[in-house]
C-alpha cells in the first residue's frame, strides 16, 4: 500500500464516522452463516469512540481499532521499504485478529 492509499483509506475511514456510519443497518455475514463472533464487528462504533477521544470507551468497544490504526501508520511510514520489518507487522496484525477473535468466541 503506498502512502496516498493510506492517506485516502485513513481519510474515507474518518468521513465515513464523522457522517455517522455505524448508524447505518448491516448484517455481518461472518457472524450470521458461521454463528460466531467476527473479529471486526463493532470495528467502526470503535472508531467513533476514537474520533470523540473517548479511548476506554474504544478498548472496550473493540480493541482492533487501536491496532489497525498502528498498523495503517507503520506501512504509511515504512512505505514497504524495508521487506522483513513489513512481514514482521504482518504477523503481529495477524496476531492480534487471531487473539480478538478467540477472546469474542470464549464460552462464557
Amino acid at each position: 500500500m503506498n502512502r496516498k492509499n493510506s492517506i485516502f483509506t485513513l481519510f474515507s475511514i474518518g468521513l465515513f464516522i464523522i457522517l455517522g456510519g455505524s448508524y447505518i443497518p448491516h448484517i455481518c455475514l461472518f457472524e450470521h452463516f458461521f454463528n460466531i463472533s467476527c473479529s471486526f464487528c463493532g470495528l467502526t462504533k470503535s472508531f467513533e469512540e476514537l474520533m470523540r477521544l473517548e479511548f476506554s470507551a474504544a478498548m472496550k468497544t473493540n480493541f482492533m481499532s487501536y491496532v489497525l490504526v498502528i498498523y495503517l501508520l507503520s506501512f504509511m511510514i515504512l512505505n514497504n521499504k524495508e521487506y522483513l520489518y513489513s512481514r514482521y507487522i504482518n504477523k503481529v496484525f495477524t496476531f492480534f485478529y487471531f487473539l480478538q477473535f478467540f477472546i469474542l468466541n470464549l464460552p462464557s
